[in-house]
This record gives structure tokens, C-alpha cells and sequence, in this order.
């Protein structure tokens, strides 16, 4: 049962990580919102993401350090780009 439930989890992570974000957020479950923060910011900027009715429920502190994850990977990437 709980390898079901693992891979339940990684499923919706891989999916939707926008939304398990921001139920992580709402639940106060910092280490699985941190992990789909960075899946969901992982291959564009938050900007060009979908909106999702979960987002409704988040604070804005929450959104912000989602913002702010996503600008600091976007730079990143600048810098690696900048290198080649």
C-alpha cells in the first residue's frame, strides 16, 4: 500500500506539480511543496503555466516564493546559456 501511495504521489508530481503545490502550501506540508515548487518551475517560468483553481487557496507568501524560485532558475539558465 504505501509503494502504491509513493507512486501516486511521483505520478502528480510529474503531472501536476503546480497543484501540488499549492495543496501542499494549504496543508502546510513544507517539504512536498518545496519539491513540486521546483518540478513546476523546472521547465518554464511560472508565467507560462496554466492557472489552476488550487491557486485560489494559496497565500501570498506562498505565490511569491514560487515567483521568486522561478526568476532565480530563469537566471540560472541565462548564465548557462551565457557560458556556451
Amino acid at each position: 500500500m504505501a509503494k502504491e501511495k509513493e507512486t501516486t504521489c511521483a505520478r502528480f508530481l510529474e503531472q501536476v506539480p503546480l497543484q501540488v503545490f499549492a495543496i501542499a502550501c494549504v496543508f502546510n506540508l513544507e517539504g512536498q511543496a518545496r519539491d513540486a515548487a521546483k518540478k513546476a518551475v523546472q521547465k518554464k517560468p511560472i508565467t507560462n503555466l496554466p492557472h489552476s483553481p488550487e491557486l485560489d487557496k494559496l497565500c501570498a507568501s506562498s505565490y511569491h516564493r514560487l515567483i521568486s524560485l522561478s526568476e532565480t532558475n530563469i537566471q540560472q539558465a541565462s548564465g548557462l546559456a551565457n557560458r556556451q
